[in-house]
């Protein structure tokens, strides 16, 4: 227990270590359960992209090659969809695909059509967001990356409205990419440089160039994950520092480094900013960390093989975490009725190993604060 406690306090604070002493003097502390861990039986393996819906209704993810479900928390059933490159929730219980062949499909909503950027080809290694701005608008973010020249990687952005799209915005990029809906912009990482690009409404005529800052690293460190919350966006670097950048004030404001100093791969935070869950390379267990206090709450795990998870998506409450967990064919869990007809698995059948969607549920949305308002979850 000791070593677990010498490793739970192991975060080394960076930029300003006395506004973490400020806030553990304002803010209460908070426990972090342990969580229950789900494997959801009956879908695909290898999953892309995991989405909640706003409501936490419904959980949205695409598995190799290109497999769309859609997961129904409260009657635990899916529903499956023909095959797409991106997906986004915009509201409602309107659920927004975008097929391979161009068409953007708002279920029960509107229909709109877009077509698919110049220049995709099969030498080129390409990936797609689609990220909801409101109601009736979302972004799509599609990046080529080309397999001989991967420093020559670009991104394109346009913007999806009901009846049309037009695009806003381009340029080289290596990182993730988000929206700050608080301030309609669409933040890019490119190596170690942030970028925050305004989102254009239908009809606005445009500017010469919508990039409205472009911000450096505290360090020389490459941008590998990204998450945003209300007017901050947090990044997760190549040598296992976490940063924060608050719009409002244009400045980096927290810092940590985790312990490991291993890649970060995957970051997702609650939605005012308390908690903060850190996926990294080659460990046996994430991190879920108070980010406001700069404690390190919990290591979650053991996964298997020391291969953390690769995707990460918090529900709006933050009570549950999706996420991809590595699993031997010999994992008990692998043979219940809830799984696959493992029969057709190439990976079963050659001694390999599968990569499959997890829930863990951490059963109360207020992680265990004096008072619900005190957390102010979803």
């Amino acid at each position: 227990m000791g070593g677990m406690m010498a490793l739970l306090d192991s975060a080394v604070s960076l930029l300003t270590p006395d506004l973490f002493a400020k806030a553990r003097a304002i803010l209460p502390p908070i426990t972090l359960p342990r969580p229950r861990r789900r494997l959801l039986g009956g879908l695909p393996d290898r999953p892309t992209a995991l989405v909640w819906a706003p409501d936490g209704s419904h959980l949205a993810m695409i598995c190799h090659p290109a497999e769309t479900v859609v997961w129904h928390a409260t009657r635990d059933a899916c529903d499956y969809f023909p095959p797409a490159m991106a997906f986004a929730f915009t509201g409602g219980d309107a659920q927004t695909l975008l097929w391979d062949d161009g068409q953007h499909v708002q279920h029960s909503r509107m229909l709109l059509t877009v077509s698919i950027a110049e220049g995709a080809s099969t030498s080129c290694k390409r990936w797609s967001r689609l990220l909801p701005m409101d109601a009736d608008r979302c972004v799509f973010v599609e990046g080529f990356e080309p397999d001989r020249f991967p420093k020559s990687a670009r991104w394109t952005a346009r913007c999806l409205a009901s009846g049309a799209s037009w695009p806003f915005a381009g340029g080289p990029c290596s990182g993730p990419v988000e929206v700050l809906r608080d301030h309609n912009l669409l933040a890019v990482a490119d190596a170690a440089l942030l970028q925050f690009w305004e989102v254009p409404s239908r009809g606005v005529e445009l500017p010469k160039t919508l990039l409205r800052q472009q911000v450096a690293m505290p360090c020389t460190d490459v941008i590998r994950a990204l998450a945003t919350y209300q007017h901050s966006c947090v990044v997760g670097c190549v040598r296992g520092h976490c940063y924060e950048y608050d719009c409002r004030a244009q400045a980096w404001t927290r810092g940590v480094e985790c312990p490991g100093k291993d890649a970060i791969t995957a970051l997702a935070v609650s939605s005012d900013g308390r908690v903060l869950f850190v996926s990294t390379s080659n460990a046996a267990s994430m991190i879920g960390m108070d980010w406001q206090r700069g404690e390190v709450l919990r290591n979650i795990g053991p996964f298997y093989r020391r291969r953390s998870p690769r995707l990460l998506a918090a529900s709006p409450d933050c009570r549950v975490i999706a996420c991809d967990e590595y699993l031997p064919p010999t994992d008990d869990r692998c043979w219940s009725d809830r799984v696959l007809d493992w029969s057709d698995r190439m990976g079963i059948r050659s001694g390999g190993q599968l990569r499959l969607v997890t829930l863990l549920d951490f059963g109360t949305p207020h992680f265990g604060v004096t008072h619900w308002a005190d957390a102010s979850f979803g």
